[in-house]
């Protein structure tokens, strides 16, 4: 339950962002609540295949915007 929490968190922060009432620090405090949430999943779930399918991701990403300069 506490990853969604951090991840409520992110989002009210990113939305105040954008109607000017907190700054980048704010985003950055959550965000960096929300990726050691992600790291405890990972550990929790298995390490080895998130990693995996994050490069899996990664990978497919960076092929698209390769893709897209062409």
């Amino acid at each position: 339950m506490m990853v969604v929490e951090e991840c409520a968190e992110l989002v009210n922060a990113i939305s105040k962002s954008r109607r000017k009432r907190v700054g980048i620090d704010a985003i950055i405090t959550e965000l960096a609540d929300v990726a050691i949430m992600v790291e405890q999943m990972a550990f929790f779930y298995g390490e080895e295949k998130f990693y995996k399918e994050k490069e899996r991701k990664l990978n497919r990403l960076q092929k698209r915007l390769l893709e897209g300069k062409e």
